[in-house]
C-alpha cells in the first residue's frame, strides 16, 4: 500500500510542475503585452494607466512565483502541497483582481478606448494587444 501512495505523490507531484511551466508559458507573453502597451503609452508622452503598470506587476511576480514553486520539490507531502496551497491561492485572487480591473477596458471597441485614453486617435496603440492582455490573464487564472 505505501508503494501506491508514494507512486500516486509522484504523479501529482508531475501534474503540478507541468502546470506551473503551462503558467510560466502563458505568464512571459502577458509580461511583453504589458510591456508593449506601456512602451506605446511613454512614446505618446501620455501618463501610463495604473491598470497596466499593475497588470505589468502581477505578472512578474507571477513569473518568479512560478519558478519558485520549483524548489519545494525536495519537500515531503503535506508541507509541500500545503505550501503550494497558499501560494496557488494568493496568486489565483491576484490575476482575479486583474481580470477584473482590465474588464472595462478590454472588451471595448478600440474606438471608446482611444477616446479613453488619447486626445489623437493616430496617437493610440493597438487595442487588440490591451485585448490579448486580458485574455492571457483569464487564461493564466
Amino acid at each position: 500500500m505505501g508503494f501506491l501512495r508514494v507512486l500516486d505523490e509522484v504523479f501529482l507531484r508531475l501534474f503540478l510542475l507541468a502546470l506551473r511551466v503551462f503558467q510560466g508559458l502563458i505568464t512571459v507573453p502577458t509580461i511583453g503585452l504589458a510591456a508593449a502597451v506601456i512602451n506605446d503609452f511613454s512614446s505618446a508622452d501620455i501618463q501610463i494607466p495604473r491598470k497596466i503598470t499593475a497588470a505589468e506587476a502581477v505578472a512578474c511576480v507571477a513569473l518568479l512565483y512560478e519558478l519558485f514553486t520549483f524548489l519545494p520539490v525536495i519537500w515531503e507531502g503535506t508541507t509541500f502541497f500545503s505550501f503550494l496551497a497558499i501560494l496557488d491561492f494568493l496568486l489565483a485572487a491576484a490575476w482575479a483582481t486583474m481580470t477584473g480591473v482590465l474588464d472595462n477596458d478590454a472588451t471595448d471597441t478600440c474606438s471608446q478606448f482611444t477616446i479613453k485614453y488619447f486626445n489623437k486617435p493616430s496617437q493610440s496603440p493597438d487595442c487588440n494587444i490591451v485585448t490579448a492582455m486580458y485574455a492571457f490573464c483569464i487564461v493564466t487564472l
